[in-house]
Formats: structure tokens, C-alpha cells, sequence
């Protein structure tokens, strides 16, 4: 029987593994911004907030508030296996990326975003101190394990952020904060830069343009990279048949006979391999039932229990004799993740004139709102071990109700006509008494 580790980090590492990415962090107080040297002093828009002096070690993380992330998990999921072709997110991304955006959220927004991430029994400081914590665990570099995660938050030069907002995100995300021109092309190469930075060029960009609306941009970065505990022979990869939903394809797969971790179980077999370090664990899980879809059998599971599941299930399992063939894949996905949040109960941020963001500004007021939510994907699974990345990106936009002196509708008979400013003639005059009558 496996023994237990450490049982928040593996679970956390269950959750990312589960969408076939594994993410950690490390460098949470360095910062991985490019080129800061270039940018002036006013560009620093954390300055002159002194973030809290980060645990030692990691504090034990709220357990509802880890049930509440499995859950967001096996929903996002779920929402992303209805696109075609390969799959993958990253919940951890996305996860840290809308908790620093909620910092800036109040009244029914807040609750909404909440209520998503972590439930209505989940205090929004117990989900600080839980992200806080879960980045704490990752920091903390293992064997075998290459980790890096980073918060950023840019805004408009002509936007000015609540100072409260700011010291939150740097308090429990460690996040850096730049004011940039958004009117500035290079503006976008900044950006870009840091996220392949913070990737390792696995992931060289999200932005590809920025609207006249967009005042700020909240990013999440994760990369990691491992090496399996036990290594797969090269020699031992050959073609074999991959029966896709387009038909047979022969693919590379990779062999391995030996003592495996057998994790099969509810219609599904399945193994979990350990990297070096390993408080992080690859699994993989196929139904039994060939006509069974992974989709469908993802939907069959008890509603909020599967990562939950799974992870009990590799604590647990034992050691067999297996005979094991997995695919050699690389894999890069990207989505916008506005529609999968709106159908899981996020829509209000979404909307303009009801989204509430007014801590986000330090001038208050409800004109900003979430315009998109991007997020990019990548891995390698390989013989060595497997490398993967992750950025997720919240778009900031502002809305302003137009201003006026008063309010004409001409919802009634009147007058109209084409004037010839020259002259002062009428080239054409009318009543318009029924606009729905034909032109016959």
C-alpha cells in the first residue's frame, strides 16, 4: 500500500494532473518581470505597498475550501470536454488568476465569483490564505522538479487602481503590478515577454491585441517540468494503433513492464506514475467500455467527488505487475473561458452596467467589468518525464453610460425633409406618421 505525503500539496497536484497538466511554483517574492530596468519608477504600481512577510512554511489549507477548488475542477473540466479535439487546463491557473481578480469585486459580482470558486461556506480570507498556502507548498522545490508560478496585474497608465486591491494581491498572491501605455504597440511585446518568460517559451503569448475598452489584465503563469522516477526505455517505443474519434492512427507508445501503481476502479483503468519528487503524480484513466467515452464517463461520477476520488484512490492502491503502453504526446490547447464561467453561475462579472468591480478603482463606481478570461495550455509527455505550462489571462474592461442634456424619441408622427444648406431649400420634406406601412 502507498503511504500518505504530504496530503494538501498532493491533492493539489492531483487536481492539475487531473487535466493532464501538472503545475508548482517557485520564485512567489522574485518576480520573473522582463526588462523592468526599461520601465520608468512611476510604472511600479507596487512601490509603495509592502506586502505581509510570506509563511515559512506552508499553513495547513482550509479543507472545504479544497473541496470547493475539486469541485471547480471537475465543473471546468467537464465544460472544456465538450470542445472538440485534445483537451487540457490548468484549474490551478485559472483558480489564482479569478481569485485576484474577485479582490476588486463587491455585492452580488463578489458573491457570484465566490460562490464558484469556493462556495458560500468559504470565507473569501479562508480562500486567500488556502491560495497562499497551496502556493507556499509549491514553492518548495523538490527533487527531480523544475517549478516556477507568477501573479501580474497591468494596468492602463490612465487607470488608477484601488490601493487595498493592490495590497491583497500582493499579500496572499505575491503579485507584481505594472502601469504601461495600453495605447503603446509594445505595450502587447511586455506582456507577451513575460508570460514566455514565466513559461520558459512553452507559451510565447495571450495577447495579440488590446481593445480601447481594456484598462487591465490579470495573469496567472505555471510552468513545471519532472522527471518520472523510473524512466521509460526509448528502445522500448514503438508504433502501436490509437483508436481516436476520427478513426485508427498509429502513434508512438511508450512500454514499461514492472511494479505500477494500479488506480483502477468505478469502470476505469488506470495507473498513477511518481516523478522524482513525488508530492506530484501523473495518472491517466481509460472506461473499460470501449463504447463508454471519457467524456461520458466523467459525467457519471458523483457530482464533486472525482479529484477527491482519485486522489484517495492513489494513496490507497497497490503495487502490480503491469504491463503498460502510453502514447508519447505534446499537446497545446487555448480557450476563452467566459462562457464555460457564465454556465457555472460567473455571468454577472461578465456583464456590463450589472458587474461590480468598484474596488478594483480607486474612484469606485460599476463601470468595469470582465470583457474575456484566455487561457493557454501546454505539455510533453515523453520517455524522461513530463514538462507543462499555463497562463490564464482576466481582461479588465470600462464602460461608461453616455452622458446627455435630455432625450428625444421620435416614437410618434413627424415631420422630416433634406435641406440644401446653400440655398436654405428643401429638396425633400414629410410626415412620417407610420413608419411599418410598405413603400409601395
Amino acid at each position: 500500500m502507498r503511504t500518505k505525503g504530504k496530503r494538501a500539496a498532493q491533492l493539489f497536484s492531483v487536481i492539475i494532473s487531473s487535466a493532464l497538466i501538472l503545475s508548482g511554483c517557485a520564485g512567489i517574492s522574485d518576480g520573473i518581470l522582463p526588462d523592468v530596468g526599461k520601465l520608468p519608477e512611476a510604472a511600479d504600481l507596487m512601490a509603495d505597498v509592502e506586502a505581509q512577510e510570506w509563511p515559512a512554511e506552508a499553513e495547513s489549507p482550509n479543507e472545504l475550501a479544497i473541496a470547493q477548488l475539486n469541485r471547480f475542477s471537475e465543473q471546468l473540466l467537464k465544460q472544456a470536454m465538450q470542445n472538440e479535439g485534445n483537451i487540457m487546463i490548468s484549474p490551478a491557473s485559472i483558480y489564482l488568476a479569478l481569485a485576484m481578480t474577485l479582490q476588486g469585486a463587491d455585492g452580488t459580482t463578489a458573491e457570484a465569483m465566490k460562490e464558484v470558486l469556493a462556495g458560500s461556506d468559504v470565507t473569501l480570507e479562508d480562500l486567500n490564505r488556502t491560495a497562499r498556502s497551496l502556493m507556499t507548498y509549491w514553492s518548495n522545490d523538490g527533487a527531480g522538479a523544475q517549478l516556477s508560478l507568477a501573479n501580474s496585474i497591468w494596468c492602463d497608465q490612465e487607470f488608477i487602481p484601488e490601493t487595498s486591491f493592490l495590497q491583497t494581491n500582493a499579500d496572499y498572491y505575491a503579485a507584481e503590478a505594472r502601469r504601461l501605455d495600453f495605447k503603446d504597440a509594445e505595450t502587447i511585446e511586455i506582456i507577451n515577454k513575460w508570460v514566455s518568460d514565466a513559461t520558459k517559451e512553452k507559451i510565447t503569448e495571450i495577447i495579440d491585441e488590446i481593445d480601447p475598452s481594456v484598462i487591465m489584465y490579470l495573469i496567472n503563469a505555471v510552468y513545471f517540468k519532472a522527471d518520472w522516477a523510473q524512466q521509460f526505455k526509448k528502445t522500448d517505443t514503438y508504433e502501436r494503433m490509437f483508436n481516436s474519434p476520427e478513426g485508427e492512427k498509429s502513434v508512438d507508445f511508450m512500454h514499461r513492464l514492472g511494479s505500477i501503481l494500479d488506480i483502477s476502479a468505478d469502470g476505469a483503468s488506470g495507473v498513477a506514475l511518481p516523478y522524482q519528487d513525488e508530492d506530484y503524480m501523473f495518472f491517466a484513466l481509460m472506461p473499460e467500455d470501449a463504447s463508454i467515452t471519457a467524456e461520458n464517463w466523467l459525467q457519471a461520477q458523483p457530482e464533486g467527488t472525482t479529484f477527491a476520488s482519485i486522489y484517495e484512490k492513489i494513496n490507497t492502491a497497490d503495487e502490480l505487475q503491469i504491463n503498460l503502453a502510453l502514447p508519447r504526446f505534446e499537446a497545446t490547447y487555448e480557450d476563452s473561458l467566459k462562457d464555460d464561467l457564465s454556465l457555472l453561475g460567473m455571468e454577472i462579472a461578465f456583464a456590463p452596467g450589472e458587474a461590480d468591480f468598484s474596488k478594483m478603482q480607486e474612484i469606485g463606481g460599476k463601470e468595469i467589468f470582465i470583457g474575456d478570461v484566455k487561457h493557454k495550455t501546454f505539455i510533453r509527455v515523453d520517455e524522461k518525464g513530463t514538462e507543462a505550462a499555463a497562463v490564464t489571462a482576466v481582461e479588465m474592461r470600462v464602460t461608461s453610460m453616455p452622458m446627455f442634456d435630455k432625450e428625444i424619441t421620435f416614437d410618434r408622427p413627424f415631420i422630416y425633409g433634406i435641406m440644401h444648406m446653400p440655398t436654405g431649400v428643401p429638396l425633400f420634406t414629410g410626415v412620417m406618421e407610420d413608419p411599418s406601412l410598405p413603400a409601395d
